[in-house]
């Protein structure tokens, strides 16, 4: 199957429109309403493929929700219209009230994170590569991928574009919450650098939190089949990429900047690195 085809599947298939997922919707009644957040390049994709190639459970027809597209009638409104066996995806930040309104909708919330010098590494390279990203012409112009991640760590008031620090002190909340916290690393799997074992492991943690059965037959099945290139975001979807990019300035730069969110977030246990 081409690239442009199994993309397409895909889309079917998150969504729940494949021949095999739309009877299944109805008889959905007892399963989890779940709530998924992001750090923008932490890994949302792969999250979603972990999920939704459960044949019970498809995303809401509905962008990924964020600070700036969520709607008037706010959180509230958009948990209301989740329906069992349905997800939601979200960049949203950590506030009291929200995590109060997914408490008591009877929400599973989970939480995906990522090594922070990963993700500026992703988004450099996206918002480079991504023509069309409203955050593109921070990037235009330049031409080494050193000034690329700084840019990324520093963040570009003038188009809008928030530091890497108001980003991990924004979602950090999400650690101490309610949430089922994954780590890109732990579900990655071999193929993206990680180890097969603990990626089944974190596939069988994340449905027991869900309180869906998956043996370990199931798990080995979706584990086969969460990496994948149909992704519209895939870049490279593998782990430890930073060491071969962050030179003494970039990481001197990321620990005045970021403070010790690396340590909070629990990639690494002081800022000697």
């Amino acid at each position: 199957m081409s690239n442009f085809l199994a993309r397409q599947w895909w889309n079917a298939e998150r969504f729940g429109l494949t021949p095999n997922k739309l009877p299944l919707r109805m008889l959905n009644t007892g399963m989890p309403r779940i709530f998924c957040i992001t750090i923008p390049k932490a890994g949302t994709h792969l999250l979603e493929r972990a999920l939704c190639k459960h044949p019970r459970l498809y995303r809401q027809l509905r962008k990924t929700v964020d600070e700036h597209n969520l709607s008037a009638r706010g959180l509230e409104h958009i948990i209301s219209r989740l329906r069992p066996g349905q997800l939601i995806f979200s960049h949203l930040f950590y506030t009291e009230e929200r995590e109060r309104l997914l408490r008591e909708a009877d929400v599973r919330c989970m939480f995906m994170i990522r090594d922070l010098r990963d993700i500026i590494l992703s988004e450099a390279n996206y918002l480079t590569s991504n023509k069309s990203h409203i955050y593109h012409d921070a990037f235009s112009g330049m031409e080494s991928q050193h000034e690329r991640i700084l840019r990324s760590l520093e963040g570009c008031e003038s188009v809008g574009l928030p530091s890497m620090a108001q980003l991990f002190d924004g979602f950090h909340g999400w650690m101490q919450s309610c949430a089922h916290v994954i780590r890109f690393e732990d579900l990655i799997g071999q193929q993206g650098g990680g180890d097969d074992e603990r990626q089944q492991q974190t596939l069988s943690d994340m449905f027991a939190f869900l309180d869906i059965p998956c043996d370990s037959q199931q798990s080995q099945k979706l584990a086969s089949c969460i990496y994948s290139r149909a992704s519209p975001t895939f870049h490279c979807g593998s782990a430890m990429q930073w060491p071969r990019f962050f030179d003494a300035e970039t990481k001197k730069r990321f620990k005045e900047l970021t403070g010790s969110a690396i340590v909070d977030y629990g990639y690494e246990t002081s800022n000697a690195w």
